[in-house]
């Protein structure tokens, strides 16, 4: 997953953007990664979307900017805290609820990874997205 601050050098930022942000390491560090975890706090609310960089970090995710290195698109993942517990959105099943639709398809009884995400994400503050 992308992180942003490793992939920049701070003390030559200019020198490393360029003049063409998707030509920059940032941009190319990010086609490298397998997805995206934006984090919304309730302080801001909803920092990363009133900065710049965060924008631009959104824009590559979702519009899928630049080539890629492979032919997976780029996952988007929410993450967020309301009442102190973690909340999570995936683009698609966790590894745990993949595991768990394989499982189905074995034994039709067993869980569904599919509900499982359903339950996890319903709880998930969407307002903070809202306030962004």
């Amino acid at each position: 997953y992308w992180v942003c601050p490793f992939a920049l050098n701070f003390h030559e930022f200019g020198e490393d953007l360029g003049t063409d942000p998707l030509q920059s390491s940032f941009a190319k560090a990010m086609r490298m990664a397998r997805g995206v975890l934006l984090i919304l706090d309730e302080v801001g609310p909803a920092t990363p979307f009133t900065r710049i960089w965060c924008c631009f970090e959104e824009a590559v995710t979702i519009l899928h900017l630049g080539s890629r290195t492979t032919q997976e698109p780029l996952l988007l993942d929410i993450a967020t805290v309301a009442d102190r517990k973690p909340q999570l959105l995936t683009e698609g099943l966790s590894p745990a609820e993949q595991r768990m639709e394989e499982e189905r398809k074995i034994d039709q009884r067993r869980p569904s990874g599919w509900d499982s995400k359903s339950h996890r994400e319903a709880t998930f503050p969407v307002n903070v997205i809202h306030k962004g």
